[in-house]
């Protein structure tokens, strides 16, 4: 006879559930601390760990496995609405319960009934000094020492090498547990969070940006002679230094003097070396600090945002339990499909137990960022990831943020449905009861016992997101959808070449592509960071991001002396109203072309706002060979993922039938006949040629004179008379040709509708040093109106020539 597998893991989850591992004495199998008698470890006294036949385990100070399901957050304060100063959740509480004590009895009654152990971070005191829950306390990282992040950049990190930084330490702590001395020998605190999320990533944003922002500092600052006390160690001197780096330093108190060493590759390792350097002695000060006070509680780390090898390697050696956020594991519908990988990880750099964050939020309570639809999809969707985390041997708890739901407008610029309650503080009953139902489950999970997980239109008739993953029995297949033109062998059509900041320039490049004959190339202006961005931007490009499906975005990247990085970005923007950006890269240094490459998942339904490839700060990058592809089922087709009518104007769109309209002079074979030559910037020279043309005689030639927008040279064409109907799709063509072109030669076209609107119609611009290429763009009036004028121009310096050019009306 056949067994159904499912049928016996469906019976044994129920089992667990309502009698608990050991049936006939489900009350006795849990001590007063919420550990499992079943399996036992040291008694200390205190919380601790033990790795106990072949997996890491909590062990309560009654000596029993423990495994942590906590909720960060839970607070009578709430979070104040940043419009309005308010704190709604509070504001409710009070009306509900008049005061925080009924409301600290009613929440632990709630956490009890859900089944979670540990109250998490940031939580009131209220609800964890009354015996009943473990629960976690955070010591902030206090901000009086010297920060060595620049001013006018985002973050705090301090001088770890300044005595005031250890004083500071100790001078924080001491008051803390001055205040809180209870702390030090309450058997029910699990441990202690040290931080929360430093800025590792320091003023670039970027790995190893941390080590230049201590070399920026001043020859008197003790992390400025850290480093060069590094260097000292390691080097036999100058010259061995100068060999390594390639590098012509005088000798090492230059090297203290400078503000900025350029990344060569051995350079690059070293300061990846002393970023460790950093973070070790950052972990030390703050664990050392802390046993001097409680010699007995955990420590759980910083919570970093960055997992940098350096870092958590650092952090491991001075932590027990090693906790961290890392949110995007569960991505609603779907976990992580480098979980494994990135577990494994984790735990080889830092070799201690871990600590999950988790986050599931709905789209159903009036909250933007929603990663599933509803709340009954929340509940599932947390269980599933539980399921997955307590088998893992290597982890020791997850904890949910948080207790309650955020205003609309507060600290975080992505507010979700956070909360098991909402801001009036009713549970959202679909959600937690299935939590609940998790929860009861985590035993049999870390020993074993069975691997059941609900499916979202599985046995409970939960119903499954609008656009399904493919079922895991079902065969996916890969498939390319087109990135229009990411190869750049068609140069810049469907590109815009912008500078978003400062004075960066981009342009095609043809001395080094990755393959064919060009790439894209973007040189950082003079000013440093976020204050010089130079893209190039497909906007409303022609793909569609589905949820439910693993897209994989990829691009091939070289840099030269890039400070901050070079990446390729999707950004999307949510149903629920949200942001997303998704990106590939992220190189700097000098680099040799390289494949870089992302996975990822959208939550919902979504517009893509553009593409790009963008570069940040000084250096220069090339990009070439951008794709995108999906993990589909067999039966998908690429037409699926491909918005129904593609963008007007792009290379696929040139067999269309159209009319050419009657225009004078298009191809100056009368000079200048109908033309005006005009200088709009700067002294550029306008005129026409009789050397360079595509066919017959003549063409327009434009010389500049200064860069970028300081030269401004234009042929504008005297076309009011054409008749141009609404409601009728007409594409501009003109070809072509560039000399030594930094910016850009293009065609642009001016129109006023009667309702005073200005709209500009331009076609996709050349650059650098080419041949005749045709360039063109589709444009129709929405409404009535008239072309102030068409203009062939061309932008800084360089020369171009403009040839045989048409309007031509589309017929459908």
């Amino acid at each position: 006879m056949k067994i159904n597998r499912k049928i016996i893991m469906i019976f044994v989850c129920l089992v667990w559930v309502f009698t608990g591992p050991d049936v006939g004495h489900a009350q006795q199998q849990f001590d007063k601390f919420g550990g499992w008698t079943g399996l036992k470890g040291t008694k200390t006294g205190a919380f601790h760990t033990e790795a106990i036949h072949d997996r890491w385990w909590i062990v309560t100070p009654a000596g029993n496995v423990f495994w942590s399901v906590g909720v960060y957050s839970v607070r009578f304060s709430g979070i104040p609405d940043t419009n309005t100063k308010r704190r709604p959740y509070q504001e409710a509480a009070v009306q509900k319960y008049g005061h925080e004590t009924e409301w600290a009895r009613v929440t632990r009654l709630r956490l009890k009934e859900w089944e979670f152990n540990t109250i998490g971070d940031w939580s009131s005191a209220s609800v964890f000094r009354e015996p009943g829950f473990a629960y976690v306390v955070g010591v902030d990282l206090p901000r009086k020492a010297p920060n060595v992040i620049p001013e006018g950049y985002y973050g705090y990190f301090p001088d770890v090498f300044a005595p005031e930084f250890q004083q500071s330490v100790y001078e924080s702590m001491f008051e803390r547990f001055k205040q809180q001395a209870f702390l030090i020998d309450d058997p029910w605190l699990l441990g202690y969070f040290l931080a929360d999320e430093p800025s590792w990533y320091g003023s670039k944003q970027r790995h190893g940006a941390l080590t230049d922002d201590f070399i920026r500092l001043g020859a008197d600052r003790p992390g400025k002679q850290a480093w060069v006390q590094f260097l000292k160690a390691k080097y036999s001197g100058i010259d061995d230094l100068n060999q390594a780096w390639e590098s012509d330093y005088k000798d090492f108190a230059e090297l203290l003097n400078a503000e900025k060493v350029e990344d060569t590759a051995q350079a690059v390792k070293d300061k990846l070396a002393f970023l460790k350097a950093i973070a070790l002695q950052f972990s030390k000060v703050l664990f050392e600090t802390l046993r001097t006070f409680d010699p007995h509680h955990m420590v759980l780390g910083t919570r970093p945002s960055r997992t940098y090898p350096e870092i958590l390697e650092a952090i491991g050696e001075y932590t027990d339990v090693f906790g961290v956020s890392y949110y995007g594991l569960n991505r609603g519908y779907r976990l992580d499909p480098e979980f494994e990988e990135k577990i494994a990880e984790l735990y080889s750099y830092t070799k201690k137990p871990i600590l999950l964050g988790v986050i599931v939020s709905g789209q159903d309570a009036g909250l933007p960022y929603g990663m599933v639809k509803s709340q009954q999809d929340r509940g599932v969707s947390y269980w599933r990831f539980l399921a997955k985390v307590a088998a893992d041997p290597r982890i020791v708890g997850m904890h949910w943020f948080q207790y309650f739901d955020p205003p609309r407008h507060c600290y975080d610029e992505k507010p979700a449905n956070w909360g098991l309650v909402d801001q009036k503080d009713e549970p959202y009953q679909e959600a937690v009861s299935l939590i609940k139902q998790a929860n009861d489950m985590v035993y049999a999970y870390a020993l074993n016992l069975t691997d059941f997980v609900p499916d979202f239109d599985g046995v409970f008739g939960l119903v499954r997101n609008e656009y399904p993953q493919a079922q895991p029995e079902e065969e996916l297949k890969s498939l390319n959808i087109p990135v229009t033109n990411g190869d750049f062998e068609l140069r810049s059509q469907a590109w815009k070449l912008q500078t978003w900041k400062g004075d960066s320039r981009v342009v095609i490049d043809s001395a080094s592509p990755h393959k064919g004959r060009y790439a894209l190339k973007i040189v950082g202006g003079k000013a440093e960071g976020w204050d010089s961005v130079g893209v190039a931007a497909q906007y409303q490009p022609s793909f569609i991001l589905k949820p439910g499906v693993e897209y994989k975005l990829s691009a091939w990247i070289k840099t030269d002396k890039v400070e901050n990085f070079a990446k390729v970005r999707i950004k999307i923007k949510s149903e629920s109203g949200g942001e997303e950006y998704y990106e590939a890269g992220g190189p700097f240094g000098t680099t040799e072309w390289t494949r870089y490459e992302s996975r990822f998942q959208v939550k919902e339904k979504n517009d893509v706002e553009y593409i790009v490839a963008q570069m940040v700060g000084n250096g220069t990058a090339w990009f070439d060979d951008i794709q995108l592809e999906v993990m589909a089922p067999g039966t998908a087709k690429v037409e699926e993922f491909v918005q129904p009518d593609s963008p007007a104007g792009l290379p696929e769109s040139r067999d269309w039938k159209t009319r050419p309209l009657t225009l004078p002079n298009p191809g100056f074979e009368q000079g200048e006949q109908g033309w005006k030559r005009q200088q709009w910037k700067g002294r550029p020279r306008v005129g026409i040629s009789w050397f360079k043309r595509r066919t017959g005689l003549r063409s327009l030639e434009i010389k500049g004179s200064a860069d970028g927008w300081d030269s401004l040279g234009v042929g504008a064409w005297n076309i009011e008379d054409i008749p141009i109907d609404s409601g009728k799709r007409y594409v501009i063509k003109a070809w072509i040709m560039t000399s030594d072109v930094p910016d850009r030669a293009l065609i642009k076209m001016k129109v006023k509708y009667q309702n005073g609107e200005t709209v500009y119609v331009e076609t996709d611009p050349v650059s650098g040093t080419t041949d005749w290429t045709q360039v063109f763009q589709v444009f129709q009036f929405k409404e009535p109106g008239s072309i102030e004028y068409f203009t062939c121009q061309l932008v800084g310096k360089g020369t171009a020539w403009f040839d045989d050019i048409s309007i031509e009306e589309i017929i459908e």
